[in-house]
């Protein structure tokens, strides 16, 4: 439900059906009205300098990825970059798996001792849903052929969200998480909510924000009317709610 009710393109079905509604005697009244917010929003969604903009403004300074001269027990990658193709038996990825390949290349650098992998589809194991389960253990022999160590990747199966993420992987890890708080790997949106996340649960992480700049502006341009766009704002706006959910839930607690 919170998928559709931060999808503008619900809104935009919403109106055009109140359109289609307005032969109704109550709504008459309202003929063309539905039709012309309908539009605006179209517009608006499909908008790239206008998401750029919103974008650039709820990452603020969480884009930040500077680690030169530090060192992490743990580097922890955070879940939703993938999912288990069961037919071909491979992961399969979205365009947030700059999340994994740059903590592998972190690892590599000597950066992060540790790869975590706080759940994912490519490893999840959900009972309640067995059609979304992932693979743990091809992924892990997955992330060994790119050079991870077996002894250096850990796997968190079982979160389904980023309070989760935190709340699981501090169980798992226990206390050397505490004593040395580890980096958290995750796309630039998606920053400043898992850091609320982190400090929840009680702990303390430095972050290294990934796929930083909109693909707006990596494909040369702000061409007018992208389609593509609706797609980037739903994920933003997804951010901003789960922000403040988290800081409402965190907020009640204190009280």
């Amino acid at each position: 439900m919170v998928y559709y009710l931060t999808n503008p393109i619900f809104y935009v079905f919403l109106f055009m059906l109140l359109e289609l509604l307005t032969f109704l005697k109550p709504l008459r009244k309202l003929k063309r009205i539905p039709l012309i917010i309908a539009g605006v929003l179209l517009l608006v969604f499909t908008n790239p300098t206008l998401y750029v903009w919103a974008e650039r403004k709820w990452i603020g300074d969480y884009n930040q990825a500077n680690v030169e001269g530090k060192h992490y027990r743990y580097g922890l990658v955070l879940g939703g970059y993938s999912y288990w193709d069961w037919k071909r038996n491979r992961p399969e990825f979205s365009e947030i798996a700059d999340r994994l390949f740059e903590a592998i290349q972190l690892y590599h650098q000597g950066v992060i001792e540790k790869v975590v992998l706080a759940s994912d589809g490519s490893v999840i194991s959900e009972e309640v849903n067995p059609g979304l389960h992932g693979n743990a253990e091809e992924m892990r022999k997955y992330v060994m052929r790119l050079g991870v160590k077996d002894e250096d990747l850990i796997i968190e199966p079982r979160a389904n969200n980023t309070h989760e993420n935190a709340t699981f992987t501090i169980y798992l890890l226990g206390d050397s998480i505490l004593l040395q708080p580890p980096l958290v790997i995750t796309s630039a949106i998606h920053v400043r909510r898992a850091l609320l996340a982190f400090q929840q649960a009680g702990l303390e992480v430095d972050t290294y924000a990934t796929d930083i700049d909109s693909p707006f502006l990596a494909n040369g341009g702000y061409k007018f009317l992208q389609p593509g766009v609706i797609g980037r704002w739903t994920a933003l706006i997804h951010e901003v709610v789960g922000y403040k959910a988290y800081q409402h839930r965190y907020k009640n607690k204190q009280e």
